[in-house]
């Protein structure tokens, strides 16, 4: 037998050591506040790359936001919608925030969903290269043909007499 090595894990790593950020009513000044706090541990004040992994609760209330801010400007009309046959499509999908330089990329994390089911959890990683090897800190991993691992754990085996 060997043991089983296990750590706390990403979600708890991010919050125990991160900056957390709580809203009420999120709105674009938040994604500003977040992205310059990002920015306050990188090398470069621009040009970084910043992912923001959110739960299914959390990327509505993004795509909410952004759909408010974008109401405001002026827009030519093939931006908010486009027409295919007699049928209109109506709306927007947003990936992404870009202020002063810098990018935040949103993405869906359905894994969230599972540990966060009732409120709206995001997590901000920085995936811009390090100076020295050219990667970025946060990489997934996984083994060759991993998907084919079974783990058996012996337990107790109860016969049942009838």
């Amino acid at each position: 037998m060997r043991p089983i090595v296990s750590s706390d894990g990403v979600l708890a790593q991010i919050e125990r050591f991160a900056t957390k950020f709580v809203f009420e009513q999120l709105n674009v000044e938040y994604f500003k506040k977040v992205i310059m706090a990002m920015v306050a541990k990188c090398e470069n004040p621009s040009g970084n790359t910043f992912v923001f992994v959110a739960n299914t609760p959390m990327m509505m209330e993004i795509q909410r936001v952004l759909d408010a801010t974008l109401k405001d400007y002026k827009i030519d009309a093939p931006f908010l919608y486009n027409k295919v046959g007699d049928k209109i499509r109506l709306g927007a999908q947003y990936d992404g925030y870009s202020y002063m330089g810098n990018t935040l990329v949103f993405k869906l994390e359905r894994s969230f969903d599972i540990e966060y089911p009732d409120r709206k959890f995001g997590a901000m990683i920085d995936m811009t290269a390090d100076g020295t090897s050219g990667r970025s800190a946060m990489e997934m991993l996984t083994f060759k043909n991993g998907q084919f691992i079974h783990n058996y754990i012996v337990g107790v085996k109860i016969h049942l007499r009838r």
